[in-house]
């Protein structure tokens, strides 16, 4: 029956213990997994305006033949990256508002898509948007929300045939409706094969890590009734020895576990008011027969002999850590509150 009411008990405390720790597992790998996933979606779509912004560079380098650069010749540029951007619907984006200066930071050229969702706002925005020259690679991307929509603001050098920088394109990159959609459905499928896989290791390691406590939990039950059973046999023990029974140890641990009910003893103190019962007298092992078992009254030397059985008895408890809280029962029930006991001769102060 204990072995039946511990095991069932441990289960669901490691249920609980496991599920606790895999909830918290799931959490912390759904959330590492989730800011890899939206770095890379940034990554990707920092990509995508690099690629766009490189397109245009060799749209406009034919275009800027010689060592003059007008303004023509940068808008026709934009206008031309704008039409195909717009006409080829590229999966991952195009830019929606662009502006293009010369290497000294002029403004020459500038085109926006008047029939673009949120373009009112964008070009509201669009002083804010640090339109910056690139660094020295030549390439610069920072992602952005404007309202409800993800945008890449970019610059990227423009040269001609010759290799030469002759100025700058900075724009508004939109990321299309459908690459956001695919980064957000490939950032929730790996959050759900991280939820997943940590719940399937769970669940697959719950029966095994039961099966080892189940084992755990057994062999203290196991190791419970053979410290009872050591108990009982020093009970026995003292009996034998004294010409009596079993039934004087019996009787002295049930009116104590009484009297430590009514006096409120605490249930985790209660094993060891058992233990000090029971044992209460095992010190009488150590008394010899002439005095232990002598049939008349004894002498006051005698009665000296017999005391030391207290002492025994603390010197037998203390040789076994789980009977040591067991050592202020034997050693203090011949104590009495008025202070007439032995050995320490204690006095209740109340």
């Amino acid at each position: 029956m204990i072995k039946r009411d511990l095991k069932g008990a441990v289960r669901r405390t490691l249920a609980l213990r496991v599920g606790g720790v895999a909830l918290v597992l799931c959490v912390v790998f759904a959330a590492v997994a989730w800011l890899n996933g939206n770095a890379r979606m940034e990554q990707a779509v920092s990509e995508f305006a690099r690629l766009e912004g490189a397109r245009f560079s060799r749209l406009a380098s034919p275009l800027l033949q010689g060592n003059e650069t007008t303004p023509a010749r940068w808008q026709s540029a934009l206008q031309t990256l704008a039409r195909q951007g717009a006409a080829t619907e590229l999966a991952g984006g195009r830019f929606v508002l662009a502006k293009v200066f010369d290497t000294e930071g002029r403004e020459l050229a500038a085109v926006d898509d008047p029939g673009f969702p949120g373009i009112d706002e964008l070009r509201t925005a669009a002083a804010n948007l640090a339109f910056n020259p690139p660094e020295s690679t030549g390439y610069r991307a920072v992602s952005r929300r404007v309202g409800d929509r993800t945008y890449v603001t970019t610059a990227v050098a423009v040269r001609d045939a010759a290799g030469t920088v002759r100025g700058w394109l900075g724009g508004a990159f939109a990321v299309s409706p459908a690459a956001m959609a695919e980064f957000r459905s490939n950032i929730a499928r790996t959050l759900l094969y991280v939820i997943a896989i940590v719940l399937i290791t769970s669940v697959a390691l719950f029966p095994v890590i039961s099966a080892l406590v189940n084992r755990l939990a057994a062999a203290s039950v196991d190791l419970l009734d053979a410290n009872l059973e050591t108990i009982q046999v020093l009970g026995s023990a003292i009996a034998k020895r004294d010409s009596d029974t079993d039934a004087h140890n019996y009787r002295v641990a049930v009116y104590s576990v009484r009297l430590g009910e009514a006096a409120g003893l605490p249930e985790q103190e209660m094993p060891a008011l058992i233990k000090g019962a029971l044992l209460h007298d095992v010190g009488k092992l150590g008394i010899r027969d002439d005095v232990l078992l002598k049939p008349g009254k004894l002498t006051d030397d005698e009665f000296e002999t017999m005391k030391s059985h207290v002492e025994h008895g603390l010197d037998i408890t203390s040789r076994a850590r789980w009977l040591n809280d067991a050592g202020d029962v034997v050693g203090g029930h011949h104590e009495k509150f008025d202070g007439a006991g032995y050995p320490a001769v204690l006095v209740d102060a109340r």
